[in-house]
């Protein structure tokens, strides 16, 4: 009865499980292999990492608006001489730099670069060093004239590898009596840390920023991947520096690859997000506690079996062999068996061997 208790339920459980493995294996593979909603994923995961680069763009120019309108800023402009008025932009640069690493919103994206530069455009002085006074910035970032003139605010990419030079800059302009007297430009540097924050606070998700049709990524955030340097993406790389959302046209090491338009980085900025084609890349594995908790059922079906055949069975042996003494001649067996199921057939039982062999009516 053990035997065929447990194998019955087992059974039971073995196909329950196999048949839960298959109708499962077989829908989850039919979504995640569905090329649509690959590309769902896959533009999702990328325009949330695009949407915290741009916030971290935002924070930026925000930070260095606020420091430009300090009275200290201003007063870097008004100092005596030349010479007074460089060595005042670098001091105040420095507490701009120290003020940034203080401030909790700007952690993780917090500049290494400040300086000053008068209406001309050129650098009156920067933080740390007496690096770049004198020079013109015109000559290289002409998009800062708009912050001198116009009063603008708003971001760039500095990136001149004969200058080593790989920023997001933030322009703010420094007024003085309503008038623009110069400006303030803070820079973070673009580096893999950057987009790897980019990375952790959405999907988790491999991202890389190209900037200027340059054939290879200039920071990349997550997991380094070898697809981000081939053709099919940077075709979608180009074809995203017009402005328009683009995939590549082929998968790269099971990665499906977009290029969105990256805005606060300047004319060019392409932001390149992936997905794994299949996101979940071990369906056996991932289902194996299908089988695990199978496994267990047939476990406890076996325990149970054992628990209830002895129950059944037990008694059942207890009265076979009773009634097989019967047979052979001792009627003066009576059954003491206490059993819920089983216990209105002893009494029965009982009854009818009195009845039988009572020493009130002798065998004949």
């Amino acid at each position: 009865m053990r035997s065929k208790i447990i194998l019955v339920n087992g059974g039971i459980i073995l196909v329950l499980s196999l048949l839960t493995f298959f109708l499962l294996k077989t829908s989850i593979a039919a979504t995640i292999s569905d090329p649509s909603e690959v590309r769902k994923d896959l533009l999702r995961v990328t325009q949330a990492a695009r949407s915290q680069v741009a916030l971290d763009s935002m924070r930026s120019l925000r930070w260095a608006s606020e420091q430009a309108q300090l009275q200290s800023a201003s007063a870097v402009f008004t100092a005596g001489t030349k010479e007074a008025r460089q060595e005042a932009a670098t001091e105040e640069a420095n507490h701009v730099i120290e003020r940034a690493a203080l401030q909790e919103e700007l952690r993780g994206i917090s500049p290494t670069m400040a300086l000053f530069i008068n209406q001309q455009g050129v650098v009156m002085g920067r933080n740390g060093s007496q690096l770049m006074r004198g020079e013109n910035l015109l000559d290289y970032y002409p998009k800062i004239r708009a912050t001198l003139t116009d009063g603008r605010v708003f971001t760039d990419s500095w990136v001149n590898q004969a200058r080593d030079e790989q920023f997001l800059a933030a322009y703010a302009p420094v007024r003085r009596a309503g008038e623009v007297v110069g400006a303030l430009v803070i820079g973070t540097p673009i580096n893999d840390a950057l987009l790897t924050r980019a990375s952790d606070l959405t999907s988790g998700q491999s991202v890389a920023v190209f900037i200027s049709s340059e054939e290879l990524p200039l920071a990349v955030g997550g997991a380094p991947l070898n697809g981000f340097r081939a053709s099919a993406v940077i075709d979608a790389v180009h074809d995203a520096e017009a402005g328009q959302t683009s995939y590549a046209s082929t998968a790269v090491d099971g990665r499906q690859f977009v290029a969105l338009p990256l805005h606060g980085y300047g004319e060019g900025a392409v932001l390149v997000g992936t997905y794994p084609v299949s996101p979940l890349p071990g369906l056996n594995g991932l289902l194996w506690p299908v089988f695990a908790v199978g496994l267990l059922g047939v476990i406890l079906v076996g325990a149970g079996g054992i628990f209830l055949g002895n129950y059944i069975s037990r008694p059942v042996e207890d009265l076979e062999e009773g009634l097989l003494m019967v047979m052979n001649g001792q009627h003066d067996i009576r059954f003491e068996l206490e059993h819920d199921e089983l216990g209105g057939l002893v009494s029965r039982l009982n009854g009818l061997l009195s009845s039988l062999f009572d020493d009130d009516h002798p065998e004949d």
